[in-house]
């Protein structure tokens, strides 16, 4: 809820005029309680006075519809959403609740204008709709199903479910994309997705797919961007075939960092060409297939296209079945090896890492935790490895409160919080690590907080580090970010019906430095590159560094 918090409700509702301040105040304390404990007729009771003394305020229009809601009102809680949305307030929530109630009520065309509103509106989250049982009574209705974009026809042929989708996915861009023609102009846009359209007998899938792929990164943000089979941002190879090798970029070049097992020869091999060619004009000839907010995303995910042999022969790099690479092993001359996609690559994928039995260090260390914390051997520093914005077994806040206990608990001097693999997550859960910063002075002297950063960085992880820079005065570490200061984001999923591919869409934008803030990153203060040889000996230069500082005083 976007509402104005409680204390200003408060301080509004004491100066309210021709009212006594100690009625107003209970009330408003009985029906936050109410809310709090799921009290509904004590919700709607305070509430619905309280929404008629001060129509303006939004908060309690949502509250009041929340109340009515639950207790089956749909149609006193149609009208208090409405009244919500109206101010400006969660107007998306709301219609959607809207929908819902009339869902409920079984009011079939009020229930698809209000659905058809949202589309309009650019609303995204249909599989909520889907999955809400309200709705089943329209699952076959042809409107509910253009709307939720199900509505495929039975038999359609190769080349029309592809031109359907491509048709689609520019629909439901423009309906839901923040600022779509910001970077590249719509009229250019809509032009290639024509000719694609146009193009598509003569085009293999993966083609049509690179294709779509390359117009939706002319839309300009790192959010817009197809998403893997399993949906997970991170690890996205794009759908594409991949041979059994992963590539990392390092400060030193391109190395083999994963293989299978038949080709664990190659771990740890620098690559040095890709077809033939400089691994540099291989390198190249995949930006335009990368999403970015700035030039680090190449950084991360050039490297995994470089696997796949259908992308890498649509920029005329080879054929779609197989690639030849020359690698330069640690000892020994330059080799070329032909590699062939190999499915099972994930089932049968081993680490340049496993060869060596010592731990990991910190920063790679509990990768599959949001959230973890650890006394560094000084007693005197807190490492804290945040790679998730998220909540996990337990809260992000009531980590955080455990976080700052210990820290208040050992008289640690200097907190590092580690952002290298946080991708993001929801930002609105960051507001209690911030409260605990500046709350503990000794963590705001110079020297006294430390943001590892890099190329991972990026949305709701941006978002903290901007929030770190702006109340805490954090000292940056690294290499530059994934992301902007102010960016677009949300990455709003859109699921097109025959092919299957995901796309995200930003949908929202994200202003959380000043508005004249046009940096392309947070840069680090010191930098600090990883190169193989690092990587290899499991070695942390940024936390090496950080620990040759001497505390503040």
């Amino acid at each position: 809820m976007n509402g104005v918090f409680v204390t200003a409700i408060s301080i509004a509702l004491l100066f309210h005029q021709g009212t006594k301040p100690s009625t107003d105040w209970e009330l408003l304390s009985q029906g936050s309680a109410a809310f709090a404990r799921s009290d509904w007729p004590e919700t709607i009771r305070s509430y619905k006075e309280l929404a008629a003394r001060t129509p303006g305020n939004s908060l309690f229009w949502f509250r009041l519809a929340e109340g009515d809601r639950a207790s089956l009102h749909y149609q006193e809680a149609i009208m208090a959403y409405q009244k919500c949305a109206d101010l400006g307030d969660s107007a998306s929530y709301c219609r959607q609740k809207i929908a819902t109630c009339y869902a409920k009520l079984g009011q079939k065309a009020e229930c698809l204008q209000t659905l058809n509103t949202m589309l309009k509106a650019g609303y995204w989250n249909w599989a909520a709709i889907e999955a809400e049982p309200a709705f089943e009574f329209l699952k076959s209705d042809p409107e509910f199903l253009r709307i939720t974009g199900k509505d495929k026809v039975a038999n359609i042929s190769r080349d029309e479910a592809w031109r359907s989708d491509i048709s689609f996915l520019w629909e439901r861009a423009q309906l839901i994309h923040y600022n779509i023609g910001r970077v590249t102009p719509k009229a250019e846009l809509e032009k290639r997705l024509t000719d694609l359209s146009k193009r598509v007998p003569t085009l293999k899938d993966y083609e049509i797919k690179a294709e779509l792929i390359r117009t939706t990164t002319l839309i300009g943000d790192g959010h817009t961007r197809v998403r893997s089979a399993e949906g997970r941002f991170k690890n996205s190879n794009y759908t594409f075939n991949r041979v059994p090798v992963e590539f990392t970029a390092f400060a030193d070049g391109i190395y083999v960092t994963a293989s299978d097992q038949q080709n664990a020869d190659l771990l740890g091999a620098k690559l040095e060409e890709v077809s033939g060619r400089p691994v540099a004009a291989a390198f190249d000839t995949l930006k335009p297939f990368v999403p970015h907010d700035n030039d680090m995303g190449f950084q991360l995910y050039v490297p995994r296209l470089l696997s796949s042999p259908e992308l890498l022969a649509v920029q005329g790099f080879g054929g779609p079945t197989e690639t030849t690479y020359k690698f330069k092993p640690a000892a020994g001359d330059s080799f070329t090896r032909t590699l062939k996609p190999n499915p099972d690559f994930d089932k049968q994928k081993v680490s340049v890492l496993d060869r060596d039995p010592q731990p990991l260090p910190l920063y790679m260390q509990n990768r599959d935790e949001p959230f973890w914390m650890q006394l560094l051997p000084d007693g005197k520093t807190m490492y804290f490895g945040f790679n998730e914005v998220a909540n996990g077994t337990q809260t992000l806040e009531a980590f955080v409160g455990e976080l700052f206990n210990e820290i208040d608990r050992t008289g640690a001097q200097r907190l590092v919080i580690d952002l290298r693999f946080n991708t993001g997550g929801d930002a609105t859960l960051l507001r209690p690590l911030m409260r605990g910063l500046v709350s503990r002075p000794q963590l705001l002297k110079v020297g006294g907080l430390f943001v590892a950063i890099g190329r991972m960085t990026f949305s709701a992880a941006m978002i903290c580090a901007v929030e770190l820079e702006q109340q805490a005065d954090a000292i940056f570490i690294g290499e530059p970010t994934g992301s902007r200061p102010n960016h677009v984001g949300e990455g709003t999923q859109v699921n097109l019906p025959y092919s299957g591919l995901s796309f995200g869409m930003s949908s929202r934008y994200h202003q959380v430095s000043d508005f004249t803030d046009n940096r392309y990153w947070i840069a680090p203060s010191i930098t600090v590159n990883l190169s193989f040889a690092d990587f290899l000996a499991k070695r942390d230069p940024v936390l090496e560094q950080i620990m040759r500082i001497p505390l503040p005083n």
